[in-house]
This record gives C-alpha cells, structure tokens and sequence, in this order.
C-alpha cells in the first residue's frame, strides 16, 4: 500500500465518541447524526445514554442503534459504565452489581451489532497496594473475562471485549507491562488503548511513542485526543503539543488497522470543539491522499 493509501486508510478508521455530549438529551439523533460524519461512533453508557439504556436493560435501545449502523454504514461500539462500577474493591454485593452491570452491557452491544465493548478495571484502586491485593484484581478481571466470553457463546456472537488501559493523576488500577502481558496472553481480552493515558506515564516523547507500540500488540481499539504532553487532559486535536499523529504512525506500524475514537472532554471545550477538530484531521489526511 502507498504511502497516500495508507493515509486515506487511517482517514476511514477516524471515529467520535458520544461521551463528547454526555448532556444531549435525544440519545438516537445524536447517534445518528455523528454516524453521518464518522466512520465509528462509540456508544459510552453514560450520562444520558446510561439513563435512557437504564444501564444496558433497553434492548429497544440497542435494536434501534443496530438499525441506524445500518442506515449510515457506520460502525457502532459499546463502551461500558464505568463511573461507580467497581468490580475489584469494595462490599461483595455492590462487586456482584458492577459484574452484572458489565454482562448487561455485553448483552447491550451484542444486540446493537457492535464489535467491540471496551470496559475499565474497576472504577478505584490505591496506588501503593500490596502485591496480593494486585495480583486478586489481575485474577478479578480475567474471571469477568471469561464471564463475558461465555455471553458471546451463549448468544452465538463474535464481539470483542476490550480493556481500556488507565491514566496517570487518576484514581484507577494501571497494570504494568508485566501485569498486561499476563493478563492478554492468559484470557480472550484485547485493549483499548488509550493514547492519551499512556503518554501520561511517559517523560520523553520517545518513550512515548515506544509506549504505542507496546500497547498496540494487544489493541482491538484506540482513543484518541491531544494534550499538553504529558499532562493526563484530554483536548482536541490540535490544542496541546502532543504529536499524535506520529503516535498513530507508531501504532500503526505494529500492523494495527482499527478504529481511532476522539473522546473525552476537559479544560473547558466542548463537544464540538472536539467533534470539530476531529473532522478537520480526518479531511487534511483524505485531502494527502487526494494530492
């Protein structure tokens, strides 16, 4: 493939969350609407999405989800509630809650036609943890890995599930590349990198981009952003000094060809602003291969 083909590949592989626009109340226009202009939209269960899928038990929902990817020909994913869904600490009962919170959000997206569903590990974790406390939520995620695999053979389905890799300056679990590498080559999981969340670890933008690629041998979905490197913020693209499509190149390298999701809002923009510099990078790489 020519260097020009490769860009217009990666134009085509430029997807938009709806967490971009957690508020908007009309969840099926809102779909349909970023499925006219994207290629993938990824549907997070929240904000308004999580209540009106009444946390993935609105099949009807889903149904008409299915019907506006097939509408659009745009690809429709699944990204799970994660906000207060923590399966690894807490009482057994609310533990048990979260695992069927993320099994309903399989069945959720098995109905909508998605193929991929990137879930998190857990919504808090303590940063200083003692190795066995570590080691349980390693053991934690690969059991609701399975879990979630048998979903697909009970419902005779093909959907990815896909871990979502944590940021620094967060309260969440972040593996270490001992810990990934145990974890995706002992269970069915494939990941979701972040990009943004995997430069925040970073010092170097060198190290950065070696980051990229060691995520990318695992990665089933990518989300991207700009930032103000390596501050764990998320921005439109353009808006940081972030070299994020050197990033996606280094990704790409590793012989990945899935979707690249702009997600996530912060430091005062708005969806659009968002929505808007997504548009405009998919267009400057369509209008290289066009030239």
């Amino acid at each position: 493939m020519t260097p020009e083909k490769k860009l217009n590949s990666l134009a085509n592989r430029i997807g938009i969350s709806t967490n971009l626009f957690l508020d908007e109340e009309n969840v099926e226009e809102l779909v349909r609407y970023l499925a006219t202009h994207f290629p993938v939209v990824e549907v997070e269960i929240e904000g308004s999405v999580r209540a009106q899928s009444d946390e993935g038990r609105n099949l009807e929902l889903a149904r008409s989800l299915r019907k506006i990817a097939e509408d659009t020909g745009s690809t429709i994913n699944i990204h799970a509630p994660y906000i207060r869904v923590d399966y690894i600490l807490g009482r057994e009962e609310d533990r048990a809650a979260a695992r069927d919170t993320i099994i309903r959000s399989a069945e959720f997206a098995i109905c909508a036609g998605a193929q991929v569903m990137t879930f998190h590990p857990g919504f808090r974790f303590p940063k200083n943890s003692a190795p066995e406390a570590r080691s349980e939520a390693l053991a934690l995620i690969q059991e609701l890995a399975y879990d979630l695999f048998h979903v697909n053979k009970h419902q005779g389905a093909n959907l990815t599930y896909s871990l979502e890799n944590s940021g620094n300056e967060r309260p969440f679990l972040t593996l270490t590349h001992d810990e990934n590498d145990e974890l995706f080559s002992t269970s069915p999981l494939s990941l979701t990198l972040d990009m943004a969340h995997a430069a925040s670890y970073c010092s170097t933008v060198a190290e950065a981009r070696e980051e990229m690629k060691y995520f990318a041998r695992y990665a089933a979905n990518v989300h991207l952003a700009d930032i103000k490197f390596p501050k764990h913020l998320h921005l439109p693209l353009g808006e940081g000094d972030f070299d994020y499509h050197d990033m996606i190149l280094a990704i790409e390298e590793t012989g990945y060809r899935g979707a690249y999701i702009v997600e996530e809002i912060g430091a005062g923009f708005k969806g659009e602003d968002y929505f808007n510099a997504a548009v405009r990078y998919r267009d400057e790489l369509r209008s290289r291969y066009v030239a």
